[in-house]
Order: structure tokens, then sequence, then C-alpha cells
């Protein structure tokens, strides 16, 4: 769970994180924080709609670079040949690393 405050720059995002952009926190209430017009649960990060589709999230500046991070190690094992699935999402950039040092050694 992230902590927000009034006025923090962070980054929200639409359905299923695509077209990232900046925003400036507008308001933290108990449960939501809002970002002008747009609210999202503090807990999750999720967009608060009605209506049953995925809505955007928000994101501090270092867990958008933390996400980042990661899937760009991602893209990077799969080129060398490693497909992650399951539980590969809990992974942190620093597993990441050392999985891609380990298949980076190995012989083609």
């Amino acid at each position: 769970m992230s902590t927000y405050t009034v006025g923090q720059t962070v980054i929200v995002t639409y359905q299923f994180d695509r077209f990232p952009e900046e925003g400036t926190v507008t308001q933290v209430a108990r449960k939501y924080v809002s970002v002008g017009t747009r609210k999202f649960d503090m807990a999750t990060g999720a967009e608060h709609i009605r209506g049953g589709y995925l809505g955007g999230k928000i994101y501090t500046l270092e867990a958008w670079a933390a996400l980042t991070a990661c899937n760009a190690l991602v893209r990077e094992l799969r080129r060398l040949g490693v497909e992650l699935t399951g539980r590969a999402a809990s992974l942190t950039s620093d597993d990441l690393r050392a999985i891609r040092d380990i298949a980076a050694k190995q012989p083609r």
C-alpha cells in the first residue's frame, strides 16, 4: 500500500497500464485518492469506477519506475529464451536480474 499526499506527482494509467501520464494528487481520503476527477482505491491503486469495466491504476513515481524496470527485464529474459509464468509476477527486479545473469551465461 502506497501513501499519498496532496500535491504529490503520480503516474496514472488507463486500462491495462496503457497511456501512462503524470498527474497530481488533488485529494486524499480515508479509502480513496483523487487525481483530478479520477478516484483510485488507496490500497490497490485501482480506479474506482462504475460500469464493471477495467479502469486505470495509480502509481507513485517509485512504484512506476520499479514496474517498468521489471517489465524491461522480463522482455530481456524472453529474448534469452526464458519464459516466466505463474508466480513470476511476484519476483523483484533483483530476482529477475539474477535470473537474467544466469541465463546470459548459458550457451545457446
